[in-house]
């Protein structure tokens, strides 16, 4: 899955389970929050490997482009 297509899918599981009246930038926050949640973890295993990193970064530039 690419970078652009994953962003898409955490926020789409986010805006199903959110409130009706939350905003897209409240969702987009949560799924800010959960990428860098996950990029923390990434960065600290040492049995990962700098791509899987690197495509989390992409993840996240990409949430913040929609």
């Amino acid at each position: 899955m690419t970078p652009k297509e994953k962003a898409g899918e955490i926020v789409k599981k986010y805006r199903s389970i959110m409130p009706e009246d939350t905003d897209e930038w409240g969702i987009k926050q949560c799924a800010l929050i959960c990428v860098e949640e996950i990029m923390k973890i990434r960065h600290f295993d040492k049995f990962t490997d700098q791509s899987h990193y690197d495509y989390w970064q992409e993840v996240e530039q990409e949430i913040k482009k929609l």
